[in-house]
Parts: C-alpha cells; sequence; structure tokens
C-alpha cells in the first residue's frame, strides 16, 4: 500500500481486498491461510499512536454498500494499544449501522494478547465462521508459527448476524483477504520510508 486512495466524505482511507461478492446462503465459512507481515510493519510498535482499524479479513451479513436491510460484519484486524513499544495483536469484532450515514455499533469484540506477532515469517491462520444469532453464532480462529504449535486465539459464541435480522441469508460478502485502514496509519508507514505489504 502506497498512499490513502479512497476518498470517503472529508477522509481518505486505502484498500486492497480478494473479494467474493453476490453470494447466495453461504451460512458457514471455513477458510485456511499462510499470512506474512513485511518486517517493516514492526515500525508501529514504534509508534505512540493506538492503532484500532487495520483490517486483514472481512465477513458480511449483509452488506454496507449493497441494497440489503441490517449491514453487519465481523472483521479480523491488527490492534496496538496507545504508547510506543506496545505490541500488535489479532482482534476480532462484530459491529453494524443503524441507518446507512449512522456510525457503526460493536456488537462484541475480543483482543489476543497470547500471540504477538511476528514479522518476515509465515504464519498458518485457520478461520472459521458460523451464521447465528448470539445463540448459535460462532467465530473461531487459531494461528501457527513456523516453528511452533497451533494457538487458538478466538472461539467465540455470540451473534454473526444483525440483531435485528429475521430472515438471515448467510454471508452475501466476504473479503478473503484483504488490506483496509486509515490514511494516518498509511502516512505514518510512508513517511517513513517504509514498506506497508503483507505476503
Amino acid at each position: 500500500m502506497f498512499d490513502a486512495h479512497i476518498k470517503e466524505g472529508s477522509n481518505y482511507k486505502g484498500r486492497i481486498q480478494l473479494s467474493i461478492h453476490d453470494n447466495n446462503c453461504i451460512k458457514e465459512l471455513y477458510q485456511e491461510v499462510k499470512l506474512k507481515l513485511h518486517p517493516d510493519l514492526a515500525y508501529f510498535e514504534e509508534w505512540d499512536e493506538r492503532i484500532y482499524w487495520l483490517t486483514l479479513f472481512e465477513f458480511w451479513n449483509n452488506g454496507a454498500w449493497s441494497k440489503e436491510k441490517n449491514p453487519f460484519r465481523v472483521s479480523v484486524n491488527l490492534s496496538k494499544a496507545e504508547g510506543v513499544g506496545k505490541q500488535l495483536f489479532f482482534r476480532v469484532k462484530s459491529d453494524y449501522q443503524k441507518c446507512r450515514t449512522c456510525d457503526w455499533k460493536e456488537v462484541w469484540g475480543q483482543t489476543d494478547t497470547s500471540f504477538p506477532l511476528v514479522f518476515g515469517e509465515w504464519m498458518t491462520l485457520k478461520i472459521h465462521i458460523k451464521e447465528g444469532d448470539e445463540n448459535n453464532g460462532r467465530f473461531y480462529m487459531s494461528a501457527k508459527k513456523e516453528s511452533g504449535a497451533e494457538t487458538v486465539l478466538f472461539d467465540i459464541s455470540n451473534t454473526t448476524q444483525h440483531p435485528k435480522e429475521k430472515c438471515p441469508d448467510g454471508f452475501t460478502h466476504f473479503e478473503a483477504m484483504k488490506i483496509y485502514t486509515s490514511q494516518e496509519n498509511i502516512d505514518y508507514m510512508v513517511n517513513a520510508n517504509k514498506t506497508f505489504a503483507f505476503f
């Protein structure tokens, strides 16, 4: 990612993604991917700012840009607490919009601090998501470094659909991999001549 190339209102953001859209009745998903964080991404840990929005995977039930009612998503992000020297971790959250122009409201979210991210090394990530309400929905994610055991990061039983959804129709859209973040995060890396990349 070289710049924040997408204008949204008065703000800019950047996005690269593998989109699998306009699906019918996909009620459950499982994916396994290998991910490597460019070594320069460790530079984020020298920043005194909090990182909350740096999305790597996103599952929509339903799409915010489509004509579907009740936009809702589950997203996996990189996260860092405010302060120099704070580590990056994986975070998953679900949120929805009350209206097309409203801010997003988080329903549930968790940050895993048992698995500090590694840079310049392949990780195998396994993700499983099942459509359901607060009693039937599920999100699971594990990670394994090249040398090491598989670690369960999240095993969450909670809603994976909009709280007002009466007729869930599956994950109509999902991004199997993506980089999606703010201009501030991109500029921090680019202005220091750092490579903002994932493999």
